[in-house]
């Protein structure tokens, strides 16, 4: 909301003898639909493939919601690889220590921030083949959406046959939205 700033009548010869407040208002985290998470980042470029993936299970076991990976260029023209982790806040410091445990990267990097998370309800889809778990997602206008769990159509397609994206088109058609509320 504002940003002030002032010289001191001091000169020190290290550092600069400068303040500069920032005033304002945090995110409404009192908000359902809003949750502090902490991202930790870290770049590799001396790890097997094989390794990554191992990492990538782990952090999953000991409780971070979302791990990617990108591939990127580093210094002197080497291929790497960005390691982006979503870990819950009471959660940072345990994924931090399964970062530097499974991967060769010397340092990592956290950022707080903010995510919205739209309301969801667990629902059942019937297709021709079986039943699909999924979400009803409620959108913010009000309209709802039907997620197919992943691993749902794949046992579904993987016992019947039936190629996943035809799965996943049945278990959308087939789900019945509860009423708007």
């Amino acid at each position: 909301e504002a940003i002030g700033c002032g010289a001191g009548d001091r000169d020190f010869k290290t550092q600069p003898n400068v303040l500069r407040i920032l005033s304002g208002k945090t995110a409404d985290l009192d908000r359902g639909d809003l949750e502090s998470i902490d991202v930790l980042e870290t770049q590799v470029d001396d790890q097997p493939a094989e390794w990554l993936g191992f990492a990538m299970e782990q952090l999953f076991a000991v409780g971070a919601l979302d791990v990617f990976f990108t591939p990127i260029q580093m210094k002197k023209n080497r291929p790497g690889t960005l390691i982006s982790v979503f870990a819950p806040p009471e959660l940072t410091d345990t994924i931090e220590a399964e970062i530097f445990k499974q991967t060769l990267t010397l340092g990592v990097r956290r950022t707080r921030t903010v995510r919205r998370k739209l309301p969801r309800v667990p629902q059942v889809s019937q297709t021709p083949w079986g039943e699909i778990l999924g979400k009803c997602v409620t959108l913010p206008g009000g309209g709802q959406r039907f997620v197919p769990e992943y691993e749902s159509c794949r046992q579904l397609s993987t016992s019947s046959g039936i190629p996943i994206p035809e799965v996943y088109r049945a278990a959308i058609a087939g789900v019945s939205l509860p009423p708007d509320a």
